[in-house]
């Protein structure tokens, strides 16, 4: 494998943000969406549980592209690994939230199925974000700032 010219690494990182801070403004817009949802539907507990989920659904993507990307910059031999391991402490990261998230509501759990719909609203927000791109990149056009 030949390594990265500094032209194609700067292309990889301006990418990788621009990804990321789309991602972002979506898994956040999709959670308080479904927050207000959730609010309107079963009351303040839920939507906390939904904010609590989402936070961790975003802060978890966050993090592995952050460290995706300096993996991909300096060693992408090492990305199947690294993926590994982050996908193992994002999955730790989101149990503890879903545990705040039951201790809203530990007697109907309503705290818990928010934390959940919440986690669940930002993959949704992740995966069409994804689409949108690869969409984009496969009718040639500059994916949308």
């Amino acid at each position: 494998m030949q390594p990265m010219t500094d032209s194609a690494k700067s292309v990889l990182r301006d990418t990788a943000r621009r990804t990321r801070m789309r991602t972002m403004r979506a898994a956040l817009f999709t959670s308080l969406a479904v927050a207000g949802i959730a609010y309107a539907v079963d009351g303040e507990i839920a939507a906390e549980g939904v904010l609590l989920g989402g936070i961790a659904g975003a802060l978890g993507f966050w993090a592995m592209s952050l460290r995706l990307e300096q993996i991909a910059l300096v060693r992408p031999e090492r990305l199947p690994l690294v993926a590994t391991a982050w996908t193992f402490y994002r999955i730790l990261m989101y149990a503890v939230f879903l545990w705040l998230a039951y201790l809203l509501d530990r007697e109907h759990s309503h705290g818990l199925i928010g934390g959940a719909a919440g986690l669940l609203s930002t993959r949704v927000a992740i995966t069409l974000v994804g689409i949108r791109q690869a969409k984009s990149a496969q009718a040639g056009a500059k994916p949308r700032t």
